[in-house]
């Protein structure tokens, strides 16, 4: 249950109280549009209640990586691999969704850079940082991870691009 103000965490939870429900319930403050964005994909992706409370919670983290001073390098991330985007949407919110998926399913950790447009590296757990790279058909990322499953990790998610996240017409 997303909320903003003091009156706004009284009244969600004077309803919480008066529910009838024996599902999780959440209180959230996270942001209302990224945040209830990221985790409405999420959720309908079918990720973890807590996947979707992260997720909705670092949902102001990709606009808050754009508007501040270039990082330095870090080091680089060791297995990476580069695909061209086939789907004619690129990285959107279903692509990216299906890769936080994928990704929590492995014991590494992915990041995925346009190499196009030099954005990135994006943390491949996060839709919001995946669908900040503003990737389109056409560009070229890399997809890099370390962690015992890194290789397998950059697979799975080579084999999806490649196969245009399921939305090619074929």
């Amino acid at each position: 249950m997303f909320m903003d103000l003091g009156s706004a965490v009284l009244s969600a939870t004077m309803a919480l109280e008066f529910a009838a429900t024996t599902a999780e319930v959440r209180l959230s403050d996270a942001p209302f549009v990224e945040g209830i964005i990221a985790a409405v994909v999420l959720a309908a992706a079918g990720a973890s209640l807590d996947e979707v409370e992260r997720e909705a919670h670092g949902a102001m983290d990709a606009k808050r990586g754009q508007l501040a001073p270039p990082a330095a390098a870090g080091p680089s991330a060791a297995g990476g691999v580069d695909v061209t985007l086939v789907n004619p949407d690129g990285l959107h919110s279903r692509p990216a969704a299906t890769i936080v998926k994928t990704v929590s399913g492995f014991d590494a950790t992915v990041t995925i850079v346009d190499v196009t447009s030099g954005k990135g590296p994006a943390a491949a757990n996060s839709l919001i940082a995946i669908m900040s790279l503003g990737a389109k058909e056409g560009d070229v990322i890399r997809i890099a991870a370390t962690g015992p499953q890194a290789a397998d990790a950059v697979e799975a998610i080579r084999v999806m691009a490649v196969d245009g996240f399921g939305e090619l017409a074929g």
